[in-house]
């Protein structure tokens, strides 16, 4: 019972290096939950913390920071690779909300799938994107509305050559 304190002026540069290196588990109980950035339940870090491997987190993560975000590369929350979500995403900001997708490289598309199913199968599904030079809809796989940079409109094809360009019957009431 008690506390211990380590006054090493030593940064750490790495996950094997620092004041303290603990080379094996390191488990802390404490029923104490964390209400603030400064009363941290736990563990309280005052700087940066670096993970080398996998992190759970059983309980919320809330990331107190008003940086925006401006790019792929700043902002409060920045991820290099995938996002994966088991539950709803929901985006607030005091100004515009926004969602904004970029290719990691130019000249690939951009998209967002909506799938029936959990095997992402195109069975049942619905994508909004954009694929080079044009924005495309597709439903079950299948391209069904495009809208290409020159502004012509397809339906059921994917390279309109006229303002509207339908591909199979077509029906115009008055």
């Amino acid at each position: 019972t008690g506390n211990i304190n380590f006054a090493g002026t030593t940064s750490s540069t790495s996950y094997t290096s620092g004041a303290i290196y603990i080379n094996g588990g390191l488990g802390i109980s404490n029923s104490t939950v964390a209400a603030s950035v400064t009363a941290g339940g736990a563990l309280s870090v005052a700087g940066g913390a670096a993970i080398g491997q996998n992190m759970f987190v059983g309980g919320n993560v809330v990331i107190l920071d008003s940086t925006a975000a401006a790019s792929s590369q700043t902002g409060s929350f920045v991820t290099y690779g995938g996002i994966g979500a088991n539950g709803s995403i929901w985006v607030r900001s005091n100004s515009a909300s926004q969602l904004q997708l970029a290719p990691s490289s130019n000249g690939t598309e951009t998209s967002i799938s909506f799938y029936q199913t959990n095997n992402f199968s195109t069975s049942g599904s619905w994508k909004i994107g954009q694929n080079i030079g044009s924005f495309n809809i597709s439903i079950n796989g299948t391209n069904t509305f495009t809208i290409v940079t020159a502004g012509n409109v397809g339906i059921n094809t994917t390279s309109p050559q006229y303002s509207l360009d339908v591909s199979g019957g077509a029906r115009i009431l008055s």
